[in-house]
């Protein structure tokens, strides 16, 4: 059986796959095993990796996440790229070691929404992002998915 060349793009039924997969592990993990503080946790991971990788290596998240068309030479990307992952990071911290509550999980996940848009126009309308850069829906896939089962499990505020 011949491999079809990987072409930096998804096609549809292989990203909800993907998402699909991603939705299914998290919530037997959550039903299963996950205290509040651990989904808390997890979502800060998702900041710590995504953002830290901004943060340490900027060049190397631009080269592989803008498709080449919108990458730039100019000295100040980097830096705002590298701004961008202290920003995510920050925001891991406060999602490791604050108190969540029902109402938390439920804003933090509503919240996540409008970073949908930002994906799918991204990749879909404007080609900016590449297969890779697509992590960015996977992390919020995976994020809003630990808002449902984190929301499931705590308490009201």
């Amino acid at each position: 059986m011949a491999m079809r060349a990987f072409q930096g793009r998804l096609t549809e039924p292989e990203s909800l796959w993907i998402v699909g997969w991603i939705q299914a592990k998290l919530q037997i993990l959550g039903a299963a095993l996950m205290t509040v503080r651990q989904i808390q946790y997890c979502l800060a991971s998702v900041f710590f990796i995504l953002g830290g990788w901004c943060l340490v290596s900027p060049s190397s998240m631009l080269a592989l996440c803008v498709t080449p068309a919108f990458q730039s030479k100019d000295p100040i990307v980097p830096i705002l790229a590298g701004a961008f992952g202290a920003q995510a990071v920050i925001a891991g911290l406060f999602a490791a070691f604050s108190r969540f509550t029902k109402t938390t999980f439920l804003a933090y996940g509503l919240g996540l929404l409008p970073f949908f848009v930002f994906d799918y126009w991204f990749y879909a309308v404007t080609p900016m992002l590449t297969a890779v850069g697509l992590l960015d829906a996977v992390g919020n896939v995976a994020m809003l998915a630990l808002c449902v089962i984190g929301w499931r499990k705590a308490e009201a505020a």
